[in-house]
């Protein structure tokens, strides 16, 4: 999916549980995070998180963040980083 030519993302379902990835197409995938949440707005469960990376960390050159989105006004929302998997430090 796209949203005004500066987000992209998938929604699906992983060991049972519906996630979000995104991340900004306005940079080179390595120059920005990927950003994984839970649709219900819950934590992500530890064993689907390491499953989660390891499969972005197949082809998601830079930091991968995982965290659950806070409304902000609007249509705007923030994501609340929990952890952060860095590429160069892996």
């Amino acid at each position: 999916m796209d949203a005004e030519n500066h987000w992209e993302w998938i929604i699906g379902t992983l060991i049972g549980e519906r996630i979000d990835v995104t991340r900004t197409h306005t940079a080179p995938p390595g120059k920005t995070d990927t950003r994984v949440f839970m649709l219900s707005g819950g934590p992500i469960p530890e064993e689907l998180l390491a499953e989660l990376v390891a499969r972005l960390r197949t082809f998601v050159p830079g930091p991968i963040m995982a965290g659950r989105w806070e409304y902000l006004n609007g249509n705007d929302f923030d994501l609340v980083a929990v952890r952060t998997y860095d590429a160069a430090r892996e």
